[in-house]
């Protein structure tokens, strides 16, 4: 009788429980995508990527840019010139999905990013009424928090297409260009050292938001000029990145 009893609670146990597994729906099993975005081989990067899906909506991310020289044509000052650019990104963001499927439908995702870079070119400026030529190396390095507005789809559940629209950001910015002029030379006089001054002056202004709030020091036995910004500088992202789904 006892025997009949227990087996009778136990299968009353095992039908309740089954019944709270079909009307909570489908277990979730979480999964991790790798990710690439070609694009930033523009930027002087190999940018790869992650995705761990811990939770219907909601995934980690994680993307790290590895330098990669890469050297473009670029007019500078109405002249085609060879640019240098090369950098190091790290980003981390916590993504929420809107729809009802995991890891796709269009998403929000606040984010920390750090970005450290260099680029490297030439240009002519006029000192003492000569046109003289001048390399410019500049080195930019900043840390911020921002969000980004994206799509992700998947094909077959297993190809991932990841498009970031649009994501401002706000950064706490350190940047310098160094102008230097080429070949051998005296020490400038005072009137070349203010030529100089002038031109990055002019070169610099040219630049968004940093314009006429730079630091400006030159060194006239070395003959070159040196521009530095610290402070706030706004940033945008957006691109497509393509991976796999495990």
């Amino acid at each position: 009788m006892k025997a009949t009893f227990f087996k009778t609670l136990l299968t009353l146990c095992a039908l309740y429980a089954y019944t709270l597994q079909a009307q909570e729906g489908p277990v979730f099993h979480p999964s991790t995508a790798v990710k690439w975005a070609p694009v930033s081989l523009i930027f002087g990067k190999i940018s790869l990527g992650s995705e761990y899906n811990f939770a219907p909506r909601r995934s980690l991310t994680l993307n790290i840019g590895f330098p990669a020289q890469r050297n473009l044509t670029a007019n500078i000052d109405n002249v085609d010139r060879s640019l240098g650019i090369k950098s190091f990104s790290a980003l981390a963001g916590y993504r929420m999905y809107l729809g009802k499927k995991p890891m796709t439908g269009f998403y929000f995702e606040p984010f920390l990013h750090y970005l450290k870079g260099s680029t490297t070119t030439s240009t002519d400026f006029t000192i003492s009424g000569q046109s003289k030529n001048f390399t410019l190396d500049g080195d930019y390095s900043g840390f911020g928090l921002g969000a980004q507005l994206g799509l992700q789809f998947m094909i077959a559940r297993t190809v991932v297409f990841d498009w970031f629209i649009v994501g401002p950001q706000a950064n706490i910015s350190n940047f310098s260009l160094l102008a230097q002029e080429t070949g051998n030379g005296a020490a400038w006089d005072a009137a070349a050292a203010t030529d100089a001054q002038n031109e990055i002056e002019n070169f610099v202004n040219d630049v968004p938001f940093i314009k006429n709030k730079t630091d400006i020091q030159v060194n006239a036995n070395a003959r070159n000029v040196k521009a530095s910004y610290k402070g706030f500088l706004p940033g945008f992202r957006t691109g497509l990145s393509l991976g796999i789904r495990f």
